[in-house]
């Protein structure tokens, strides 16, 4: 083991360790720091770094103002004068920021010298951020704002540093902060760098590394120090991992300490993803463990995760800890300000604050004026607890008085929302909700109670609920089943008409983001075998109750039984089904384009035989058909051939007209046609020959045969393909759903190279689609006619210029964007998927795009093996430069909507496995967008009609319906985490299209 001397750099940190502040007071005295004024002053106090910006008046506010040109090099940012900052303390930083319109690209900066945080997602209108983060020892602070590789204008006013208190979760005498769980005997801490955007975390206690939005930064000699200790609890085992990347030759050092005076022996730790940390001589129990990380060598160290995992003695218990930030902006003369730690109610549904006020140690009653969320007031008083918000979402809380000004701001996690969800048996444990929650499994039995499960759904529709069951006691071997359901007149929903699956949970160590949080989340739907399945005792098991009605079912309300039965126990709930009066279209209006490697499913089923290829592909197809999504190839296995004539490049024919190209369209028309009015998919790729291609990573050029564009035999042979494939997409009547999706997300760089391609191909068959999935760019226009963007590039007075001319917009979701955008993570809200089809709506567009439907394994992240997705959950990054052994995370669940098989989940089955895959709670949320879509296509189109029978006093409530109401999405990135609402105007339109459709009988 190579070891690195412990050198005088860290001499005497434990002498500076005293001045750090408690580990569980979470106390300051208040005062706001002052900061050079924002003023066109040339003497303000801020200085611009390079390049482009001035400080200038707009309203009525000053700004700093930041110009790029779209490169590294234009980056540029003001800074301040010095700022007084004590080491170890915490801040608030708080700002307003807008960009320019149509400035996009790279990223903004803010912070200080020593911290930043990148900012993504800032648009025209300004906005208020604020950002906490401890001060590092022996630094001077200056305040930085400014642009990296932005093309356009940024703006920054109203900059206001103040002291700011960090609010702990507490349980009995535990005192834990965001990033640290205890599961009954287990003790983890991973640094939510990833979640905060901060430097700061609980177990923090010095350091002098630099911090970038989700990453420390170790030059030579920059180090970070983390005292773990459990109030009263010893560690009997532990372990670090480190996740770091080494620039220039540096290496990470760690060392290791009892008290934070005497340090080991400083180890080098390999640069690489979850690297176990050397530790020698580290010996158990201990109180407390203090660990110190270090950077050393000419370069730097980039640390993206820190993981501290240990066992303790004591009795076992379920904690998971959670950090809340306020900013003091005032308090009174000599007085200190301390919450307490958040603490829920019983049954979860309120959570408990208390802020304590002290002059000199004596605690101060002093009346309090407190504002949650800009509700009314109503009075407390410190040192007395009161109730905040527990509804998922953020959430502010302004607390005055007497000299005294705090706010405090924190987010609920959908995934703590205990809002959702009615009890049907409490002697029995059995509860339901909407199919819109995902249930934590400790959750608490909810408060309102319930005579029957309850859904709605229309004619050729499929919709589901989630029965659960936490019972008093475990029970073994439980299992499922429902009865007919029986409506208006005897008719029946046959119990062949349902389907129950188990919801099961996969272990979340890595969030994606900040919405995100570590623990067992739900997501693949499996089916539940013959043997039943074990549920433990007061744990909550989902169970997910699917209905499919027929076209033509008779409308009305149907009800039947669902029962659970184990050895000697028998549990069974009402459930009514109400059907409308209509019926959805098989061929969904939405388009959908989403990838599909048949590739994948084969590997990981061990499947060979070309009738079990067939067999199998058929199940993939049947399953994205019921939910409505359409594969980028529904015909894997019979493409068409493209015959190409020899011809040599060192030898050119003089007459390249007489080259002829054939195509054999063997199987693949046959299987288009099978697939097409079997499966209802609206839309496919087409081959892409002599396109070239690429991304913005790196692309390669147009050719054919070896022959590049600019030669005759190129533009002949190109043509004569083109042609010969629009002509027969024309005769099978498939023009409409076929489109080339041949170069992705380009860079600025790109935009001519692509822009030639889509000219050539338009010139030679300008029937067939040209999809680009990029956003709006003048230098674009006349290329693509489907637009795809990320969904954050949107931009919709551009989007309805070119829809204007008949082209058509699709959006898309991947990796990015990530929260507070609608996305398609395992560890986001139920709702999102959902939500983004009604964002869909509201904005007129045609088309949703996600690269991936089964990406179960990352060649780089898993090189010997294949991932098993139930039990990582993570997306690893492909590709990219990417580099063997390297995990970078894209996201929990990106690309990823379906499951293999339960028999195929590690990809190593010893035959054949023959069973179809296992959709997710997310492909079920997509399926529930797409036809609620469909329910604001069949409004629509019936007021529209020019025999409408509906009256003028009576047509604008139901146009007003067309609109996506306030509480379900007001923008982008402010929309609903309860399913409620979405439910509840979705039966307000199917009410809506009834009472057209009763009129025209």
């Amino acid at each position: 083991m190579f070891q690195m001397p412990l050198t005088d750099r860290f001499a005497g940190l434990s002498a500076l360790l005293a001045i750090i502040l408690p580990v569980f007071a979470a106390t300051v005295a208040a005062q706001e720091i002052a900061v050079p004024p924002i003023a066109s002053d040339e003497h303000s106090g801020w200085s611009l770094n390079q390049g482009k910006g001035d400080i200038a008046e707009l309203n009525g506010l000053t700004w700093l103002r930041v110009e790029g040109d779209g490169t590294e090099s234009g980056s540029n940012a003001w800074l301040s004068a010095p700022v007084a900052m004590d080491a170890g303390e915490l801040y608030a930083l708080e700002f307003r920021t807008a960009l320019s319109e149509g400035s996009g690209g790279g990223c903004l900066v803010s912070g200080t010298s020593n911290f930043n945080v990148d900012l993504t997602d800032v648009g025209p209108k300004p906005e208020k951020r604020r950002l906490f983060f401890r001060a590092a020892w022996d630094l001077p602070h200056q305040l930085r704002f400014g642009q990296w590789s932005l093309k356009g204008t940024a703006r920054f006013t109203g900059a206001r540093l103040y002291r700011a208190v960090p609010v702990y979760t507490k349980a009995d005498d535990l005192i834990l902060g965001t990033g640290e769980r205890l599961v009954e005997n287990e003790y983890v801490f991973a640094h939510p760098m990833w979640e905060t955007n901060s430097n700061d975390c609980r177990p923090m206690r010095q350091f002098n590394a630099g911090f970038n939005t989700h990453r420390f930064i170790f030059p030579d000699g920059k180090y970070l120090i983390f005292e773990h200790q459990l109030n009263g609890r010893r560690f009997t085992k532990a372990a670090v991992y480190v996740w770091s990347t080494a620039y220039n030759e540096s290496v990470l050092g760690i060392s290791w300490s009892y008290d934070g005076k005497v340090w080991s022996e400083t180890q080098a730790v390999p640069e690489g993803q979850k690297i176990s940390a050397p530790l020698p001589g580290l010996s158990f129990p201990a109180d407390r463990i203090f660990i110190r990380l270090s950077g050393h060598g000419p370069g730097s160290i980039q640390v993206t995760g820190y993981r501290f995992q240990a066992e303790v003695d004591g009795p076992p218990e379920n904690v998971l800890g959670e950090t809340v930030y306020a900013g003091i902006r005032a308090l009174p003369d000599g007085v200190q300000a301390e919450f307490d730690p958040m603490a829920y109610g019983s049954d979860g549904s309120e959570k408990m604050m208390t802020l304590h006020l002290s002059r000199n140690g004596k605690a101060l009653s002093i009346p309090l004026e407190i504002r949650a969320d800009n509700d009314r007031p109503f009075n407390g008083r410190s040192g007395q607890p009161f109730e905040a918000p527990a509804k998922a979402g953020k959430h502010k809380l302004s607390i005055t008085g007497k000299g005294v000004d705090a706010e405090l701001e924190y987010r609920i996690s959908p995934y703590q929302d205990y809002s959702g969800g009615a009890l049907l048996s409490e002697k029995h444990g059995i509860w339901w909700a909407s199919s819109g929650w995902k249930i934590p499994p400790s959750r608490p039995l909810p408060k309102t109670k319930s005579d029957a499960v309850r859904l709605s759904l229309a004619g050729n529709e499929a919709e589901a609920v989630q029965v659960v069951l936490c019972p008093p006691q475990p029970l073994r071997g439980v299992r499922a089943s429902i009865s007919d359901l029986v409506g208006p007149d005897n008719a029946v929903l046959p119990a062949a008409a349902a389907e129950i699956r188990q919801v099961r949970y996969v272990n979340i160590t890595l969030p994606t983001d900040g919405l995100g949080m570590p623990g067992l989340w739900p997501d693949p739907l499996v089916p539940i075998g013959p043997e039943g399945i074990d549920v433990a005792a007061r744990v909550n098991q989902p169970f997910w109750v699917l209905i499919r009605a027929p076209k033509g079912q008779r409308p009305g309300v149907y009800q039947g039984t669902i029962t659970f039965s184990s050895d000697g126990w028998t549990g069974e709930v009402p459930i009514e089904a109400r059907v409308y009066g209509f019926d959805l279209p098989d061929r969904k209006t939405c388009v959908s384009a989403f990838g599909f490697s048949i590739g994948t499913a084969f590997q990981y089923q061990n499947i060979s035989d070309e009738a079990d290829k067939r067999k199998v592909l058929d199940m993939y197809l049947k399953m994205l058909s019921e939910h409505h999504i359409s594969p980028y190839d529904p015909a894997p296995l019979d493409s068409y051939e493209v015959v190409w004539p020899e011809v040599n490049p060192a030898a050119p024919p003089e007459n390249p007209e007489n080259l002829q190209v054939t195509i054999r369209w063997g199987r693949w028309a046959q299987e288009m046609r099978r697939v097409l009015e079997t499966y209802h998919f609206n839309s496919f790729t087409v081959q892409s020959h002599g396109m070239g291609g690429g991304t913005f990573f790196g692309r390669t050029e147009a050719s054919l045969l070896g022959f590049p564009e600019s030669s005759p035999v190129y533009q002949h042979l190109f043509k004569s393909y083109w042609q010969q494939l629009e002509q027969r997409l024309r005769e099978e009547g498939w023009l409409d759903y076929a489109y080339i999706y041949w170069f992705d997300e380009p860079d600025p760089k790109d935009y001519e190279f692509v822009s030639r391609g889509f000219q050539r191909l338009k010139a030679a068959a300008p029937g067939i689609h040209r999809m680009l999935t990029e956003e709006i760019h003048e230098e674009l226009i006349g290329g693509p006619d489907i637009w795809c963007p990320l969904t954050p590039m949107y931009r919709e007075d551009a989007a309805r210029a070119r829809q204007v001319l008949g082209e058509k917009i699709w959006w898309y979701v991947c990796t990015g964007p990530k929260a507070p955008f609608a996305t398609l993570f395992i560890d986001h809200p139920g709702t999102e998927m959902r939500v983004w089809l009604w964002q869909t709506w509201q904005r007129n567009i045609d088309g949703i795009l996600i690269w991936a439907t089964n990406y179960w394994t990352s060649p780089e992240a898993y090189p010997d093996s294949l991932q098993n997705p139930y039990e990582d959950p993570m997306s690893w990054t492909t590709g990219y430069g990417t580099q063997r052994g390297e995990k970078k995370p894209w996201g929990n669940g990106d690309g990823r909507f379906l499951y293999p098989p339960l028999a195929a989940a590690n990809g190593r089955p010893e035959k054949p496995v023959l069973d179809p895959p296992v959709p997710s709670m997310r492909l079920e949320m997509l399926r529930d967008g797409i036809e609620d879509y469909e329910y604001f296509v069949i409004l629509r189109d019936l007021l529209n009609r020019a025999d409408s029978p509906v009256p003028d006093d009576q047509r604008a409530a139901y146009e007003a319906l067309l609109a996506v109401p306030a509480d379900v999405s007001r923008n982008l990135t402010d929309f609903t985490f309860d399913p409620a609402p979405l439910e509840q105007h979705r039966d307000a339109v199917a009410g809506a299209i009834e009472s057209i459709m009763r009129r025209m009988r």
